[in-house]
């Protein structure tokens, strides 16, 4: 990173860069990242319907061998809390109705509305959200499905324009290449108090720590330092409960 920044290959400014995907559909940066192949495509399309971004298979050096993380699954948890059975249930029953699978009437309703004022069959049968429910649906059906979901599926139209097809096989090509070198996070499903006291607070440390490296505010060998600061700091308890969880539930 740092031999990348003194060649000039970061755009200047805000590392954060919030309109990156913006700027990458202006044509002012070549690349960006992306939380995955699908949002590539779409982030790109929604500033420009007539763009389709290429997804970098990750590659190395020196004969090693790249590797793509799968992603977590999941930003949290959705606890029903002890009660009566009938209140449990009627619970479990909204929540089953908000992971309704693609391709129900359910899951039509939740995701795009009520056809005609919410959305539309486009040409080739996809919905498409209106003016109207672009506005009133699109960020409600993200709220709801925080609190759970049916498996991700590709879907046309969730892809801007009209190139809903050709983005969906584009999308599954580069996850069936990224399949190939994927590694999971053996933690996924299993429970910390040190992570949720400290991952947040040390998250943010280490990405400053980072961007005052890069850019030249702070030195390179004050890295190895903050990690192993941090040990005791939590990230040791962190392992610890995590290796214990995982055991427990092999």
């Amino acid at each position: 990173m740092l031999k990348l920044k003194q060649a000039g290959v970061f755009y200047p400014g805000d590392p954060k860069m919030a309109d990156a995907y913006l700027k990458m559909a202006q044509g002012s940066i070549g690349a960006t990242v992306f939380a995955n192949p699908s949002g590539g495509r779409a982030n790109l399309r929604t500033n420009d319907p007539s763009l389709a971004a290429e997804i970098l298979i990750p590659f190395a050096a020196g004969g090693r061998q790249p590797n793509h993380h799968y992603h977590l699954g999941t930003i949290g948890y959705t606890a029903v809390k002890k009660g009566s059975e009938k209140r449990v249930r009627m619970l479990l029953g909204v929540l089953n109705y908000l992971a309704a699978p693609v391709g129900s009437k359910e899951r039509e309703l939740l995701e795009f509305g009520t056809e005609g004022a919410d959305f539309t069959y486009d040409e080739q049968g996809f919905p498409q959200r209106t003016k109207k429910g672009k506005q009133q649906v699109e960020g409600f059906y993200s709220g709801l499905a925080t609190a759970t979901t049916a498996p991700f599926a590709l879907l046309p139209s969730a892809f801007p324009g009209t190139h809903g097809p050709e983005d969906v096989k584009a999308t599954y090509a580069v996850e069936q290449k990224l399949i190939e070198t994927a590694v999971a996070n053996p933690t996924v499903g299993h429970y910390s108090d040190a992570y949720t006291e400290h991952y947040g607070r040390m998250s943010t440390e280490a990405t400053d720590l980072v961007n005052d490296i890069v850019s030249g505010r702070r030195k390179s060998g004050e890295w190895k330092p903050f990690w192993t600061e941090w040990r005791s700091k939590g990230l040791d308890q962190m392992a610890q409960e995590f290796q214990k969880s995982i055991e427990k539930n092999a």
